[in-house]
């Protein structure tokens, strides 16, 4: 699986729409055209380096993404195996694969739902 997310496929890669929708989803990862940035930026000294604030950013949000993907794979190819099917049957596509494979795949953890009921209720303070 990790070799599937990290193998460069040319014929893909020369595809005019794997490269749309590759900046359409940076511009809505970075949130561009929002406004967020521009509020940010707005409190922002008039001399201030955006250009260094602008590669943080980039990275971050690049390096973020990309820990995401790992951590999804992981966990979807981890429910494949547990379940025994191909890892095709156990992706939903959409709104299914954040509320249904995720869910089933933290269930599956020993100790996944005591952790999280734990976690919302420090987060929440009760």
């Amino acid at each position: 699986m990790l070799l599937t997310l990290t193998c460069f496929y040319f014929n893909v890669a020369s595809s005019s729409k794997v490269w749309y929708q590759a900046v359409t989803q940076s511009f809505f990862s970075l949130s561009v055209g929002f406004g967020a940035l521009i509020n940010y930026s707005s409190h922002n000294k008039f001399r201030h380096n955006v250009y260094r604030d602008a590669l943080i950013i980039s990275v971050t949000d690049t390096f973020t993404s990309l820990l995401a993907g790992f951590t999804i794979f992981a966990i979807l190819g981890n429910l494949a195996k547990e379940l025994d099917v191909p890892i095709d049957k156990v992706i939903k596509s959409g709104t299914g694969l954040a509320f249904v494979s995720y869910p089933m795949a933290i269930a599956k953890f020993e100790h996944g739902p005591q952790v999280s009921f734990q976690s919302k209720t420090k987060a929440f303070g009760n």
